[in-house]
């Protein structure tokens, strides 16, 4: 029995992979190193299918999901650990953590860009503890899951805090639970004691944390209540700012990822998410000081 250059797997032989569907994308994800199947299985366990018996792999039945393949190609290879999406290179590595962090940006923009039966925004999304749904629009590094977690850690529902995902017909808000990624050392220094880098056997530079070990639950669908657009700076103080709803409409649509798939029914769905909000520009740095000013506008005090 050979095996490929340095890789532990017998030439010929197929990795089974374990099927999950983040929204509307259907995927697999296949690896010989148990301890990273464990890992990712653990971090993407709310997106797991069961496997469909109707579905024949060898060989491949047409249309047949992409599958990611993430191998270990021992401790001898150059490059020891090799990422591929259909076969083809994605990454190769000698750090297990490096592949990792592209099977999962890539999963999740994948799970953006095809995704058509929500209408998905650039948002942090959470319900409030009457059950009110929260869209907190920005950009990347615009500080959607920093806030996020100081909101469930506050005893808010979890949605997101990636892409608030719109029903374009009923306008409620679903979750998109996927594990919060944080960048650096952002949540040892806001969040001590909960999980964290140190406790991945991969040293990922990202922690990638469940919304369980943060102490919250995932929310059910929720109808919008509140559109809260943040801008992170650093050194600034907090300060809450009521927005029209007309303005708070155009930054939903500059953060919107759903635009190319519904077209002129953009505009009909984002006056849907704004028709019965109260609307708010949300600046500042200040962690604590910001949840708690979304508290007050949560219990009607502000």
């Amino acid at each position: 029995m050979t095996t490929n250059e340095g890789s532990l797997i017998p030439d010929g032989e197929e990795l089974a992979p374990v099927w999950y569907r983040s929204l509307s994308y259907r995927f697999g994800v296949a690896t010989n190193n148990p301890e990273i199947e464990i890992y990712v299985g653990r971090i993407l366990a709310r997106f797991h299918l069961p496997l469909d018996p109707d579905e024949l792999t060898s060989p491949p039945t047409p249309g047949v999901p992409p599958v990611y393949r993430l191998l270990d190609l021992g401790p001898d290879a150059s490059s020891r650990y090799q990422l591929t999406l259909h076969h083809e290179p994605m990454l190769t590595s000698d750090r297990a953590r490096d592949a990792l962090h592209i099977l999962f940006w890539n999963i999740n923009a994948e799970t953006l860009r095809t995704t058509g039966d929500l209408f998905l925004i650039h948002a942090g999304a959470v319900t409030t503890p009457t059950g009110g749904a929260m869209l907190l629009p920005a950009g990347s590094g615009g500080g959607k899951t920093t806030l996020v977690a100081g909101l469930i850690r506050a005893g808010f529902g979890y949605l997101s805090d990636e892409a608030a995902a719109v029903d374009p017909v009923a306008i409620e808000v679903y979750p998109f639970p996927k594990a919060l990624s944080f960048k650096g050392d952002a949540l040892t220094d806001l969040f001590p004691g909960v999980v964290s880098g140190d406790d991945d056997p991969f040293g990922l530079k990202r922690s990638y944390v469940l919304p369980e070990e943060l102490g919250a639950s995932v929310a059910g669908p929720a109808p919008p209540r509140y559109v809260v657009s943040i801008r992170y700076e650093r050194d600034a103080p907090v300060e809450l700012t009521p927005i029209s709803r007309a303005d708070a409409a155009v930054r939903l649509a500059t953060n919107a990822a759903g635009t190319r798939i519904y077209g002129r029914r953009t505009l009909k769905i984002l006056q849907g998410l704004v028709k019965d909000a109260a609307c708010f520009q949300l600046v500042g740095g200040d962690l604590q000081r910001s949840v708690a000013v979304l508290e007050e506008v949560a219990a009607g005090r502000s």
